[in-house]
């Protein structure tokens, strides 16, 4: 990064008005450990390099005062719960935080909540956010929440919590702590959940797409519904791979579990939703109706290959799809115009080369509704020549 930094730094030296090449660059997407690195499994040469890589970044971001989207890549294809250096974000913020519209954690790092806590009061032109992890301080989530000033991001459009789908194995903290921080603040138990809230109080008024996983609402009352009750009336997208998070399969929420309100609660605090992709394969609390949705995705929780005994595969997989299916041909989505498949991982056997004649039965009633099909790719299970030549590019 060496000689990047060198003309950077040289080009604003020159320039009369102190700007130089970072004046112009507007996107920067980091990408530490995506090479061998000289410092092999040495824990300490490591960390030398990674000391290095952070301060070498807040000397390219001291360059780019009008940066508006930053990635971060580092550590690409390691697990989950790097962290980064809290003086890189606090040079984005101190740099480019007044420019900055797209801030994404999309590999191994990611920042701890303190840190990002502070950026975001730096950000305030934030157009979208997304975190694949978070580290969080335990013994704070676990206290009670702390009232301080709210933190308004009023042009934010676009918040992604969680990988989605997850990778398997992976353990991926709620987000309660961050979605409290996004709400009205709230001071129990005087507080009235019932009133309207102003749209100037606010902070996330433009929100319009949520990706969240696992989503914690399966108990009433969790941070998730009531951020959902204070913003579903805006959300028009939502994605979730997890509406039963692991840790609470547990004997006494075993009733919870069997009667999960997650998904009826979702669709009920969201009226203008337009767009849904869930996992279908967790227990559902039954009917299910929305009078706007028009596209539904239902997506394995995690897309490694899985093999499993028929009736396994018949109980577990296959049957909890075809419930999904039954609901959707009741009635209770007059709007429905498209319904995805993401034929991988535990929902791959579901494909026309293993189950051909349960496949075309649902494409046959789904179609007769006016429900077009598709498998991942976007096309038509009973794929025809006319699906062929409209998956083409332009000019084919």
């Amino acid at each position: 990064m060496a000689p990047l930094i060198d003309v950077l730094q040289k080009s604003k030296a020159r320039d009369t008005k102190q700007r130089g090449y970072g004046w112009w660059v507007r996107e920067i997407e980091c990408r530490r450990g995506s090479c061998p690195s000289e410092a092999g499994s040495d824990a300490e040469l490591i960390r030398a390099e990674i000391k290095a890589h952070s301060a070498d970044t807040i000397r390219v971001l001291s360059c780019t005062p009008n940066l508006q989207i930053c990635i971060n890549k580092n550590a690409w294809g390691k697990p989950l719960g790097q962290t980064t250096n809290r003086h890189v974000l606090l040079a984005l913020g101190n740099y480019c935080g007044a420019s900055l519209q797209r801030l994404e954690w999309a590999a191994s790092e990611s920042p701890r909540w303190e840190d990002l806590r502070v950026l975001l009061y730096m950000t305030l032109h934030l157009r979208s956010l997304s975190l694949l992890f978070m580290s969080f301080n335990r013994t704070q989530a676990e206290s009670p929440p702390i009232y301080e000033k709210p933190c308004f991001l009023r042009y934010l459009r676009e918040l992604r919590l969680g990988p989605f789908p997850t990778p398997f194995g992976a353990s991926i903290p709620y987000w309660d702590e961050l979605l409290t921080f996004l709400m009205p603040l709230r001071n129990p138990p005087s507080y009235p959940t019932t009133l309207p809230i102003d749209h100037d109080d606010l902070q996330l008024p433009l929100l319009h797409s949520l990706s969240i996983t696992p989503m914690n609402i399966l108990i009433p009352d969790t941070p998730t519904e009531r951020f959902l009750s204070i913003y579903g009336s805006r959300i028009q997208r939502l994605h979730t791979s997890n509406l039963t998070p692991k840790n609470v399969f547990t004997l006494a929420d075993s009733i919870a579990v069997a009667q999960n309100r997650a998904l009826r609660t979702i669709l009920a605090l969201c009226p203008d939703l337009r767009s849904l992709v869930f996992n279908p394969l967790q227990p559902t609390q039954l009917p299910l109706a929305h009078a706007r949705l028009e596209r539904i995705a239902l997506f394995p929780p995690h897309e490694n290959h899985v093999n499993v005994p028929r009736r396994v595969f018949t109980a577990l997989i296959q049957k909890p799809v075809a419930t999904i299916f039954t609901e959707l041909l009741r009635g209770g989505f007059p709007k429905l115009k498209v319904l995805r498949l993401r034929d991988l991982g535990a929902l791959g056997c579901l494909g026309p080369s293993q189950s051909k004649d349960w496949i075309e039965e649902w494409v046959r009633q789904l179609e007769e509704q006016g429900i077009r099909f598709e498998n991942r790719e976007g096309m038509r299970f009973t794929l025809t020549v006319e699906d062929s030549m409209e998956a083409m590019p332009d000019g084919v």
